[in-house]
């Protein structure tokens, strides 16, 4: 049977298989995902005036509420009341919007994170490299691309390599 690649852009982009064909994950053993070790929620509108903080459409930003010890957060640097505003080219506006990006890349990649430290106004860019956490429950979907901000680059993927893309949402915030 002929492999059909689909890429379905949703808060993420997938690849799978002709609906003939059972969905495999690819062979690599034990699969693990990759974790920043965060947890955040939605600027308060008096935090998101006081750091200036930009509203479109809703708040954009999350606001450390917690670090993991140990986690790739804490070793990069990333502090609770700290706001993250983008990882990679992907701006914030929700937990999903930080989920989605994480579940695209490996553990140990290393992900350019923009954020607003707590108590100033100032924007602050961290390296951070991902941790390794337990497999996420997408079963056998792979993930692509995490964000319409990425459709541009998941459309001249896809035109170079002659594949359909399907665009939706999803996540509970979205």
């Amino acid at each position: 049977m002929k492999l059909i690649q689909w890429t379905l852009l949703a808060s993420a982009l997938v690849a799978c298989q002709s609906s003939r064909e059972q969905l495999t994950a690819p062979a690599t053993g034990a699969r693990t995902s990759a974790t920043l070790g965060v947890s955040t929620s939605i600027p308060s509108e008096e935090l998101a005036q006081a750091m200036g903080l930009e509203f479109q459409v809703r708040q954009q930003g999350r606001m450390v509420e917690s670090v993991a010890d140990r986690s790739a957060a804490a070793t990069a640097g990333v502090r609770v009341g700290d706001v993250l505003l983008r990882l990679g080219e992907v701006t914030l506006y929700s937990q999903d919007d930080i989920d989605d990006y994480v579940s695209i890349h490996e553990p140990r990649a290393q992900v350019l994170a923009t954020l607003v430290r707590s108590g100033t106004r100032e924007r602050e860019e961290l390296v951070i490299t991902l941790g390794q956490g337990p497999a996420r429950p997408s079963g056998t979907l792979r993930w692509q691309y995490a964000s319409l901000a990425q459709l541009p680059a998941a459309l001249e993927q896809a035109r170079a390599e002659k594949k359909k893309v399907l665009v939706g949402l999803s996540g509970a915030e979205t």
